[in-house]
């Protein structure tokens, strides 16, 4: 399967939930081929076999069943390059729905003192594959210009980015 297909390896946790999301295949290449690139995941992110990462659902978005209401997500991801010239980092997902479009937004910062929630990509609800009770796919996931200025501009509003999945564990 290709890393920009929705990555449905074994669930990370098996409580709770996950999101699991690739941000975008190439630049992950791209990023890890730079002198001193690194990609490291944070504050309870994983890193996938597939490249993409694995982020947990917050203690907080605990007990939702669906994107009814804003579903939190812990952890943080830092690219870097260049010898530390470059550095994007992204932190503490949310997905959020309106009815008509899913918002996948971050935390611009690692350092919550600057952070800002920032609108990163947007999917139409109406596209999202339920592939299970708990389980919600958006293969049509589309760059923001809040999230295009993240990424230094190298990538337009409307570029697609890579798919995600959201998966919440009932027990």
């Amino acid at each position: 399967m290709s890393e920009r297909g929705a990555d449905h390896s074994e669930p990370v946790w098996e409580s709770g939930g996950v999101l699991r999301w690739g941000l975008r295949e190439s630049l992950r290449t791209y990023v890890e081929s730079l002198p001193g690139g690194e990609i490291e995941v944070l504050d309870g992110a994983q890193r996938l076999a597939s490249g993409a990462f694995a982020f947990p659902l917050s203690p907080a978005s605990a007990g939702q069943d669906d994107l009814d209401k804003p579903l939190d997500f812990d952890g943080a991801v830092r690219l870097t390059g260049y010898n530390g010239l470059m550095r994007i980092e992204f932190a503490q997902p949310r997905l959020e729905s309106d009815g008509e479009l899913v918002t996948l937004s971050v935390l611009d910062s690692l350092d919550e003192a600057l952070a800002e929630r920032i609108p990163f990509a947007t999917s139409l609800a109406s596209s999202l594959w339920l592939t299970g009770p708990t389980r919600r796919t958006a293969n049509a996931v589309n760059l923001t210009s809040a999230g295009a200025a993240l990424l230094g501009d190298v990538y337009t509003e409307g570029s697609l980015m890579d798919s995600w999945t959201m998966t919440l564990f009932t027990r």
